[in-house]
């Protein structure tokens, strides 16, 4: 189960905050995904773990990089439930300080059938801090992979 989307990422943001990008009324379409793949049901679902996901700047040609992030944190959540309800999907601490236009996060191996089959959306919400100003506003892409294993 494959999501992305875009933002931008401005320039001047206070690397004494922490900063928050929300994705509201992210569709879960896991009738859609299910199907797609061999028509399995929700009842044939064990677990959804998070898989992969990466955030990428969309002009990477052109020099932007995440050299000024110093951390990421990913969660997901539903705006209906309890704040109980949010969990830590993706993180990468100490982000390298490299001139790499894509950031791999990693995995927090955290079942979220729960979430996914609580509603018909959810909300993803990034959460970066940064180690020094960014020079420059950085139009991103996130690309997300959740894994559906079955019962079989």
């Amino acid at each position: 189960m494959t999501y992305k989307r875009t933002f931008s990422i401005d320039v001047g943001l206070n690397p004494f905050e922490s900063h928050y990008f929300a994705f509201r009324d992210i569709a879960v379409d896991t009738a859609i995904f299910f199907k797609a793949n061999g028509g399995v049901t929700s009842a044939d679902i064990n677990q959804i773990l998070p898989r992969s996901m990466s955030l990428r700047t969309i002009y990477g040609g052109d020099g932007a990089n995440f050299s000024f992030l110093s951390q990421v944190e990913v969660s997901v959540f539903d705006d209906k439930l309890t704040p109980s309800s949010e969990q830590i999907i993706f993180f990468r601490d100490d982000v390298p300080l490299s001139n790499n236009p894509q950031l791999l996060l990693i995995a927090n191996n955290q079942d979220v059938k729960k979430l996914f089959f609580s509603g018909n959306h959810y909300v993803l919400r990034i959460k970066m801090r940064l180690r020094e100003i960014p020079n420059r506003s950085i139009d991103t892409e996130w690309n997300l992979t959740f894994l559906a294993t079955n019962n079989n």
